[in-house]
């Protein structure tokens, strides 16, 4: 089975489409090996709010989060209209996976939501 970066790519979704399609965009994206997201030991919210900024990836991984602190973060992150996700949370082994969306992660949702929208009008 070819994988998918040998593919071809199918049929543009709309000729008038400036955005690229999903498909073209995972084309292009290349992995040199595969690496666990950083991991960060929760101090406080602002500290936690810095390693989001700096972070590279879209995926962050915090320790030492208790449930009186995860409110707190979920408390803060909607005061500021932060746009990160929990994507876990594990009271018991106080570990909190945090979803950073990305320009490609955004990009790749637009291309999905610009070719479903598309099928959507022509039926």
């Amino acid at each position: 089975m070819a994988s998918i970066a040998s593919r071809p790519p199918p049929a543009s979704v709309s000729a008038s489409s400036a955005v690229p399609s999903a498909f073209t965009i995972l084309t292009s994206v290349t992995s040199t090996k595969d690496s666990d997201p950083p991991t960060v030991r929760f101090t406080n919210t602002q500290d936690l709010f810095n390693a989001i900024d700096s972070t590279t990836g879209d995926f962050l991984t915090v320790t030492n989060v208790s449930p009186d602190q995860f409110t707190e973060i979920e408390r803060v992150r909607e005061k500021r209209h932060r746009k990160f996700r929990f994507r876990r949370y594990n009271a018991n082994s106080q570990i909190l996976i945090i979803t950073i969306p990305t320009d490609l992660h955004e990009a790749l949702h637009l291309g999905l939501y610009l070719r479903y929208r598309d099928q959507l009008v022509r039926n």
